[in-house]
C-alpha cells in the first residue's frame, strides 16, 4: 500500500491488472500495478496476498476492487493518525489518504485481466465506475465546464488482455490441433489398445504423465 502511494504521490498511475480466482471454493482477488514517477521511470507494485471476495460475478469483483482502494484509504489514515500522534500534529508529509481513490484508475490507465468472459465483463463494470469517481472527484459544476473531448480523456480506462493468458489462447489451439493430427494419423494403431489401458494422443496426458513419473519416481 505504500509503495502504491509512493508512486502516486509523484505521477500517476499507468497500469492496474486484477484477476480472481478460486481456490477450494474460495474467490480471491490478485492484484498489481505499475507506477509512472515524476523523473519518467517506471516502478512495478505486486503486492504479496490477496483479498477474499464474496462472490465471483463482474459486479463483485469490481465491488471488491472499490473496497480494496477504501481499505488502503483507511490504513493510510491510521498511518497518518499514528504518525502525528507521536511526532506532532502536521508531521505527517506522506500522501494525503483521500488521493487514494478508483479515479486514479482514469486518464488513460490500462486495465490489465485475463481473456475469460467475466474478466472482461468485470473491467467493464471497473470503467464504468472510474467514469463516475472522475465525475465526483471534479464536481458537477467543473464537470459540466469541460469539453466532451476533455471528459472522455479523463474518465478514459483502457482495455488490456494479460499476454500470459494470450499465449495460452494460442498455445490450446496449437495443441488442438496436433492432437486432431496424431489422432488421424494413429487410429489404426489406438485401435490395438483396450479401452482399459486408457490409451490417448493427447499431448498434455503425455506430459502430464511423465511430469508425474518423474516427480513419483
Amino acid at each position: 500500500m505504500v509503495r502504491y502511494q509512493r508512486g502516486l504521490k509523484d505521477k500517476k498511475l499507468t497500469a492496474f491488472g486484477f484477476d480472481e480466482s478460486s481456490k477450494k471454493q474460495v474467490s480471491l482477488l490478485s492484484t498489481n500495478a505499475q507506477l509512472e514517477q515524476a523523473d519518467g521511470s517506471i516502478v512495478n507494485v505486486v503486492p504479496r496476498g490477496a483479498a477474499v471476495l464474496c462472490g465471483g460475478t463482474a459486479e463483485k469483483v469490481k465491488e471488491s476492487i472499490e473496497r480494496l482502494f477504501e481499505h488502503m484509504r483507511r490504513l493510510l489514515e491510521l498511518l497518518r493518525e499514528t504518525y502525528e500522534k507521536r511526532f506532532g500534529r502536521g508531521s505527517y508529509l506522506g500522501p494525503d489518504p483521500k488521493r487514494l481513490g478508483t479515479d486514479l484508475l482514469g486518464e488513460g490507465c490500462l486495465l490489465l485481466t485475463d481473456t475469460c468472459n467475466t474478466a472482461r465483463a468485470t473491467r467493464r463494470c471497473v470503467q464504468e465506475m472510474v467514469a463516475k469517481a472522475v465525475e465526483v472527484k471534479y464536481g458537477a459544476e467543473a464537470w459540466a465546464a469541460l469539453s466532451s473531448a476533455e471528459r472522455d480523456e479523463k474518465a478514459l480506462a483502457l482495455n488490456g488482455d494479460c499476454w500470459q493468458h494470450m499465449r495460452n489462447i494460442f498455445l490450446d489451439a496449437m495443441i488442438a490441433t496436433a492432437n486432431s493430427h496424431l489422432k488421424s494419423a494413429l487410429e489404426d494403431w489406438l485401435e490395438e489398445f483396450s479401452p482399459q489401458e486408457r490409451m490417448s494422443p493427447d499431448i498434455m496426458q503425455l506430459i502430464r504423465a511423465a511430469y508425474t513419473a518423474r516427480l513419483l519416481g
